[in-house]
């Protein structure tokens, strides 16, 4: 149950195939604001014979993964643009706070502290461990 309190569409080089919407509200159940990010997925972008999407792959690595990778709680999804309250493909998620990983990294990877290569590496070779 969250409030509106306001809205902002990212530009092109944000978003670069999906449109994103960062949306701040107030969640109702804690008195808590909470930042959402409301994903707007481009029909050209999903291969329509894949059966596995975004929110279920996030889901399947917080289940197999407990803790070591930074991932949004999913809220909402709809892939069907016909049923969809605002006819479009959506995802709606938390925001997990920090950077992304396009912000935080330097221009190479060898620039990076020791213990932020050790991160990346943990979480890369944690991803290629889920069976």
């Amino acid at each position: 149950n969250h409030a509106l309190i306001d809205f902002r569409y990212f530009n092109e080089s944000e978003g670069i195939v999906n449109k994103l919407i960062l949306i701040r509200s107030i969640d109702n159940s804690v008195n808590e604001e909470k930042e959402l990010f409301l994903k707007l997925i481009a029909p050209d972008i999903r291969y329509k014979h894949s059966k596995t999407y975004e929110p279920e792959i996030i889901n399947y690595l917080k289940k197999n993964l407990p803790g070591k990778i930074p991932l949004p709680n999913i809220l909402d999804f709809c892939y069907d643009s016909e049923k969809s309250l605002i006819k479009n493909e959506y995802v709606l998620m938390e925001k997990v706070p920090g950077k992304t990983l396009e912000k935080a990294l330097p221009e190479t990877f060898t620039d990076l502290p020791q213990n932020l290569k050790k991160q990346f590496i943990d979480i890369i070779k944690a991803i290629r461990s889920v069976k």
